[in-house]
Formats: C-alpha cells, structure tokens, sequence
C-alpha cells in the first residue's frame, strides 16, 4: 500500500530509500515515478530535481545494495576467506531483498559511489599478486555465478504474478525417486557451490 504524504526534506538518499522499500514490496515492475512520488508525498516531477531520469533511479538502487556488502578484505584476511565472506552477506541480501535482487544481478555498476566500494576487492586480489586482466576475470567468474545461483534460489518470474512459478527440478526428482530431494536444494549445496568456485578461482596463475 503507498504511504503518502510523507514529511522531510527530499534528496537522493530519501528517494532511494523509498524505492528500496516500494520495490520491496511490488516488484521491478510496479515501480513508477508518480506511484514513487505519491509515497514520498510531491509530485512525481519533484523528483527529476535530484534523480535525472527512471535509469538513473535504478542505478542509484544498485548502489544502495552494493554498499550494504562489505567487500573490504579484513587484516591478514586471505582473500579465498574474504570471497566465502562475501558469498554469505550477497546471499542475505539476495534474501533480504529478493524482488529487487534481480537488479543487482542484471544491471552493471554505473555510479561512481557503487565501483568506488567494490574497488577494495580489486585491490586486494592485486596485493595478491593476480594481474588486471586475472583480478577481471577472477570477479567476473565469482559475480556471475553468484548472480545466477541466487536468481534461481529468490528470483520470481517477472512481469507475471499471476503466474505460479515454475516447478522446482528437486521436487520433479523426488516424486520419481531418483534421487533424495535434499541433495538437490539450493540452500544446503550453497557453501559447496562456493567452496568449489574458489577452489577453481585459486587455480588461476599470478603475474
């Protein structure tokens, strides 16, 4: 339900909160500037005063989820260590905000506050000893993967909630009986998902 009339100054960071919360509730695909600004309690214009279009307002959205991932490495913290870290706060919030995950794992970082945080990562994958071209495809790998597991595990189908969502593959197997249903869950495989991944990822040559 939109919880209008809202009181308090309006900027960038108010306004994204608030998408945060609308998208939360409605989906990608419910959002809209006038049904944003009717939450915010102004006229849908009053927002091009601080986000210049609806492209620039999912960016900003991005960017306020990628800064809820801390992706500095902690001290004498290898960073295989650091990527398992990483995996377990991405999955919360995946979790945390499933309809509005699929545009943190769609949508590349645009804005200059969202690649300034990951950067830390770059670095420390750098003092490692990994070249540019092996730090890119290292994060590329690791990020991709992590996107894809996660949309199959909270994603909905979009567009369509009307729609019931597809048949999980595991319950197909359990009602044949192949195989136990536990062994093909998502959950309970995603830390040796992730063990594998890295185990791989530390097969890439330095230098």
């Amino acid at each position: 339900m939109a919880r209008s009339g809202r009181r308090g100054t309006l900027n960038r960071d108010r306004i994204l909160a608030e998408t945060l919360a609308m998208v939360d509730e409605v989906g990608v695909e419910g959002l809209s500037m006038r049904g944003l600004g009717a939450r915010l309690g102004v006229e849908a214009m009053s927002l091009y005063n601080h986000v210049p279009n609806k492209a620039a307002l999912l960016d900003g959205l991005v960017e306020l989820l990628v800064l809820q991932v801390d992706v500095a490495s902690r001290p004498d913290e290898a960073w295989p260590d650091t990527l398992r870290r990483i995996a377990l706060e991405y999955r919360r919030l995946a979790s945390a905000h499933a309809r509005v995950f699929v545009l943190l794992a769609t949508r590349p970082l645009s804005t200059a506050a969202s690649v300034a945080h990951v950067a830390p990562l770059y670095e420390a994958l750098g003092d490692s000893g990994y070249s540019i071209p092996e730090r890119m495809l290292m994060l590329n790998t690791f990020f991709t993967f992590l996107n894809g597991y996660l949309l199959a595990e909270v994603g909905t189908v979009p567009g369509h909630a009307d729609v019931p969502e597809p048949r999980n593959e595991s319950a197909l197997v359990s009602e044949m009986g192949a195989i136990p249903v536990e062994s093909l869950l998502l959950g309970p495989n995603f830390g040796r998902a992730v063990e594998i991944l890295i185990a791989g990822l530390q097969t890439v040559p330095r230098g």
